[in-house]
């Protein structure tokens, strides 16, 4: 095994295990919060509404690794990441009856909505962090030259 591969065997475990943290934070919140309180009473629901959130978490989080796939770019890892993430939406919230189908069109225009908002807010903080690394990367190639010219 490569070391790459197994850097990013490392990276998904964290992801997934987070992703599963964080749906079923998200779960916990919503049924204790002004979420449908007759859920809370039924128990078998109750472990479902958790257990999905847990797995949409899995998907949306872990899924992100393809980020880190250094042979695929941007653009495809973005794709494939946005149509596991909008799938795995659409599956749980139909199967656990988030909202009633008939407003399926218009949860996936503000998923996409809010999904590319978060991608360009990461973008741009990337691309400044990288910027930043090139300039620092550039002043130490100018400060080996000038150092090494002196000697």
């Amino acid at each position: 095994m490569s070391r790459q591969n197994s850097r990013i065997k490392d990276r998904l475990a964290i992801k997934v295990l987070s992703g599963a943290l964080i749906g079923i934070a998200i779960s916990l919140v919503l049924s204790l919060g002004a979420y449908d309180t007759q859920i809370i009473g039924n128990k078998a629901e109750f472990i479902a509404q958790i257990l999905g959130s847990a797995l949409l978490g899995v998907i949306c989080n872990g899924g992100s690794i393809v980020y880190e796939i250094d042979s695929w770019g941007v653009t495809k890892a973005t794709l494939i990441h946005y149509v596991a993430s909008l799938g795995a939406f659409i599956l749980s919230s139909v199967l656990l009856h988030w909202f009633p189908t008939r407003y399926l069109p218009p949860v996936i225009a503000i998923f996409t909505i809010v999904y590319a908002i978060i991608w360009l807010i990461n973008f741009i903080t990337w691309r400044k962090v990288i910027r930043q690394m090139n300039a620092d990367l550039k002043q130490m190639i100018r400060n080996e030259k000038e150092g090494g010219e002196r000697l």
